[in-house]
């Protein structure tokens, strides 16, 4: 027996899987849309998953009532949302699980490589050639159900 009301399964929708991270205004102002990023789960932290920012605040998450002085707008951050490769998500989408922990990196300037220990090893893999027999049933589907979990944030690091 259920209560009312209450969640009994969550669906994922793998086309849309991403870690929301927050940053400091100032590191945030560098950031855009579509920039290079890598999230690192606590649960695999040998595995550097490429993502890219899909998305950034418009507005600071915790300002101050009163933003005076340049320390207290020194404490204004933003929220900026990591999404993950399809292709990678359509590879691994038995092991995709909401609410896992970890820690998401974006680059705040472009120019500069991703360090060794962040170069991405987890990869989508090629599209397999094709031949005269019928489609293998691999496809992941479209919504996959997961426990529910609250939403992972993370601080985020340059």
């Amino acid at each position: 027996m259920v209560a009312a009301g209450a969640p009994i399964v969550t669906i994922l929708d793998l086309t849309d899987v991403y870690m929301t991270i927050f940053l400091p205004a100032a590191d945030a102002g560098r950031v855009t849309i579509g920039d290079e990023a890598r999230i690192v789960l606590d649960p695999i932290p040998d595995r550097i998953i490429p993502a890219n920012v899909s998305f950034v605040a418009a507005d600071a998450q915790f300002t101050p009532k009163t933003v005076e002085t340049k320390d207290e707008r020194a404490k204004l951050m933003f929220r900026l949302k990591l999404k993950i490769d399809p292709g990678v998500l359509q590879a691994f989408y038995t092991r995709v699980k909401t609410g896992i922990r970890g820690m998401g990196f974006v680059r705040t300037k472009a120019d500069v490589a991703w360090p060794a220990d962040l170069q991405a090893n987890v990869q989508a893999p090629p599209p397999k050639a094709t031949d005269n027999a019928a489609p293998a049933a691999s496809t992941p589907p479209a919504a996959a159900a997961a426990p529910q979990a609250p939403d992972s944030q993370t601080p985020a690091a340059k």
